[in-house]
């Protein structure tokens, strides 16, 4: 497929060679909005090494999609048994995939549970959901981690002391501490190599990332360029709407039982009624706090 134009509907020209023929990335029409998803994926943290592309029509159909009555789903639009047997998430929006039917035709799965080829030319009924492959030598020694220490230090860089708790969930953390906010880390070869606070908001869990502002020797401070600002300001208007606060350091939210804080520094804050931080330093910690 070629990429022909860029809006909101996804219009694949076909390239087709023979069979399925699997597309690849390569100039293909909805390859674009493929590459983005990557890119997004690596600003908020994602290892450099992973790729994208589209589902084939195989794959589809060994998570369950049936080619002999071409449903996803075990029962069809009207209720009746199909041979499908594909979990839920399989079928849960429509997409293209990565295969072509012939020369003017691709695969696609429904949100009704549909398994079916169409024109290219539908870009208004199918989306992209995209394939994010990760190296499996990116994920032996790479870990998440929540904690809400008390009293003690996790540094950037450094190994998470014995003596702090780690949780695998955040909501085994949260609910160790005041139930709304935590730590998470990304720990590799048992160094952390981020550090984010978490808090809990009407059903959902946002991070805001710590650190990432360059360190300015000559002054002894970090300059107000934090490559993570301009991520966590979309988060907080996710999480919050337009009632937050800009100056010239900071963005600022302060609604729900939370003040929060986004700095251009690199450090990030959650208040509720205590306390969780990663310094501009790189150091993280949590403490019980009331605010006056």
């Amino acid at each position: 497929m070629y990429r022909n134009n860029i809006g909101n509907t996804i219009e694949p020209n076909i390239n087709y060679m023979s069979g399925f023929g699997l597309v690849q990335n390569n100039g293909y029409t909805i390859s674009y909005y493929i590459e983005e998803y990557v890119n997004t994926l690596k600003t908020l943290g994602a290892p450099e090494t992973i790729s994208g592309r589209l589902l084939s029509q195989e794959e589809a159909t060994s998570l369950g999609c049936s080619e002999s009555d071409n449903w996803c789903s075990p029962v069809d639009d009207s209720n009746n048994p199909t041979n499908g047997t594909a979990a839920s998430w399989v079928y849960s929006t429509s997409y293209w995939l990565g295969s072509a039917h012939d020369s003017s035709r691709v695969w696609g799965v429904y949100s009704d549970g549909y398994f079916w080829n169409s024109d290219f030319g539908f870009g208004s009924y199918k989306g992209v959901r995209p394939v994010i492959e990760i190296p499996t030598s990116e994920l032996n020694d790479r870990k998440i981690v929540y904690t809400v220490n008390i009293g003690n230090e996790i540094t950037i860089g450094s190994a998470i002391p014995s003596s702090i708790t780690q949780y695998n969930s955040p909501k085994s953390a949260v609910n160790a501490f005041n139930g709304r906010i935590l730590l998470k880390h990304i720990v590799e070869n048992d160094v952390v190599t981020e550090s984010y606070v978490g808090f809990y908001k009407n059903g959902n869990m946002y991070y805001l990332r710590g650190t990432g502002a360059t360190y300015n020797t000559s002054t002894s401070e970090y300059n107000q360029d934090s490559i993570y600002y301009e991520s966590n300001k979309q988060t907080l208007i996710n999480a919050f709407g337009n009632i937050c606060n800009e100056n010239n350091n900071r963005y600022s939210c302060n609604s729900g039982g939370f003040t929060v804080f986004a700095y251009k520094n690199g450090e990030v804050s959650v208040y509720n009624s205590d306390n969780c931080i990663v310094e501009r330093s790189g150091i993280s910690h949590c403490h019980f706090f009331e605010l006056q």
